[in-house]
């Protein structure tokens, strides 16, 4: 299929509106008038299921998903999805969105880690030279950021530290539901697995949420932080979705993913455009995303190729 001329902005804007959705889901977890994590996670899931299920037949996407192929979407939803977003939601209420951005960029790496356990090869040489530079950047950031800021009473923000290494577990979550979804894609479109992924995620985590979403004070809730909320539903966990599968279909799966590279440095920019510059990349931050973006560029020029896969915050 012949590539139109508005197919990379398209792909651009989608990664655009992830990364931006980082600082958006940050601040609606942030300060007076937020939401608790999990008060925050179950609606997002659950209505960004029903969404998709609404655009499916818009799409002209199958609904329907066979028996036989049941369990796959429950996978992809209970470990790919919803273990995912557990641990993201709770993150990115300890850390910052730049970490973030940069964590969850070494997705690719991770998913070249998981490969041997699903009978795929094993990494070659030169990935493990991407592998151990990546996790080595993942540690400089974290410990670089937990202590920039000292207090008077610890010499290191364990909140930041802790949100930064649960980030790097959902970050592997990613990569086994990209591993998961690959397997499912010869028998099911990748809209129908998302949609029914999210509904079951939305299921497994109805319990784990529950307490949260019944203490919350709804009506204490800013309009600014709905506003935040409504964004991570709609553009972020529904239309990007459709976009980004859109744009594998145009020009392929390998040069649709190479535009989460730009997904760190977008979320940077934003943050400092909201702060008016009060708040920039620390040195860490900006020598690790070159250095992450190198480790995977090694680990996916390695041969075999680790297989792409799909992403949303």
């Amino acid at each position: 299929m012949k590539k139109q001329w508005y197919t990379d902005p398209i792909i651009f804007c989608v990664f655009a509106s992830w990364a931006v959705a980082f600082v958006f889901i940050k601040m609606a977890l942030s300060g007076d008038g937020g939401f608790s994590p999990l008060a925050f996670l179950w609606p997002r899931m659950f209505l960004s299921a029903l969404i998709m299920f609404a655009l499916l037949p818009l799409i002209r996407q199958p609904v329907h998903v066979p028996r036989k192929h049941i369990g796959k979407t429950i996978m992809i939803g209970v470990v790919g999805l919803g273990s995912y977003h557990l641990l993201f939601t709770i993150a990115l209420s300890m850390t910052t969105p730049v970490d973030t951005a940069l964590i969850i960029g070494t997705g690719p790496v991770m998913t070249a880690l998981w490969m041997p356990l699903f009978g795929m090869p094993k990494p070659k040489r030169r990935a493990w030279v991407g592998i151990t530079l990546c996790f080595a950047t993942v540690a400089t950031i974290a410990l670089y950021g937990a202590g920039e800021h000292p207090t008077a009473k610890q010499k290191w923000d364990t909140e930041r530290l802790l949100g930064d290494l649960i980030m790097l577990v959902a970050s592997n979550c990613w990569a086994l539901n990209g591993i998961l979804c690959r397997r499912a894609v010869p028998y099911l479109k990748p809209t129908t697995i998302t949609a029914w992924g999210m509904l079951w995620a939305s299921a497994a985590l109805l319990p784990v949420c529950l307490y949260s979403m019944c203490t919350q004070d709804w009506m204490a809730i800013t309009p600014g932080k709905w506003a935040c909320f409504f964004y991570a539903v709609m553009p972020a966990s529904t239309l990007s979705v459709v976009f980004f599968y859109f744009g594998v279909k145009k020009v392929g799966p390998l040069h649709t993913i190479i535009y989460q590279n730009a997904s760190p440095v977008i979320t940077a920019l934003f943050v400092c455009f909201l702060t008016r510059f009060e708040e920039t990349p620390n040195v860490a931050q900006i020598a690790g995303l070159f250095l992450i973006f190198l480790g995977v560029y090694l680990t996916r020029t390695s041969k075999p190729r680790v297989p792409d896969e799909p992403l949303d915050p």
